[in-house]
């Protein structure tokens, strides 16, 4: 055990802080998958492999989630540990997860389909509300996301039509402790137990110093 601990000490980083995306895609360009989404962008950075806080209850060294996608089957700390990857705009639904299960990684791959090419409006601002197309295309501005859909939000969505898509965009979360768009499952957070809740049903809540799932926060 002691072998693999410092082994994986060694490859796997914190991302202090707030944990916001980081990938922008506007201004005219042509993209298809990028940052936000439902649930945004997490972001994952580097510094030290450790956080440590005497208040853990492994005695004060915490180890992040690996910065890149480990190999599957290969080894992992801690149990259990969930790690999400990627910015695909659409959200947890469509990023990689990675599971410490029995001291390796399972790594599921969603396997979504491609997103359509799009030009992007030059601002999330500019974007929101404006007529859009092709259906179901995204665009992504510093995590948050903007999808064109006939759709309204909510709990019980209800759709126009084709040929009257809309570009409805993500606001930055109103609460300043937690991150502007949904972070991936493992990325590092503070203060310890902040809930935050993004859309209608899905959150997150820093656990052990990692955000994790959480479906109590949400609402519409």
């Amino acid at each position: 055990m002691a072998r693999k601990y410092g082994l994986w000490a060694m490859v796997f980083a914190v991302s202090c802080g707030k944990a916001g995306g980081t990938l922008t895609d506007g201004g005219g360009t042509t993209t298809g998958a990028g940052g936000g989404g439902e649930g945004g962008q997490g972001g994952q950075g580097g510094g030290s492999p450790y956080l440590e806080d005497a208040g853990l209850p492994d005695g004060g060294q915490f180890i992040a989630c690996p910065q890149v996608q480990p190999f599957d089957d290969s080894a992992c700390l801690p149990e259990e540990r969930r790690c999400e990857y990627g910015t695909d705009p659409r959200g947890s639904r469509c990023r990689p997860l990675a599971i410490c299960a029995q001291g390796n990684w399972s790594v599921i791959d969603p396997g979504c389909v491609a997103l359509p090419a799009v030009t992007c409006p030059a601002t999330r601002e500019e974007a929101q509300g404006k007529a859009c197309a092709p259906f179901d295309a995204y665009c992504s501005y510093d995590g948050l996301a903007c999808h064109c859909t006939d759709c309204s939000d909510g709990p019980n969505p209800t759709c126009a039509g084709m040929g009257q898509e809309t570009w409805h965009c993500q606001t930055p979360h109103a609460d300043g402790e937690c991150p502007a768009a949904m972070p991936n499952l493992g990325v590092a957070c503070l203060p310890e137990g902040k809930k935050c809740g993004y859309g209608c049903s899905v959150g997150r809540r820093c656990e052990n110093r990692v955000w994790v799932n959480d479906t109590t926060t949400g609402g519409c």
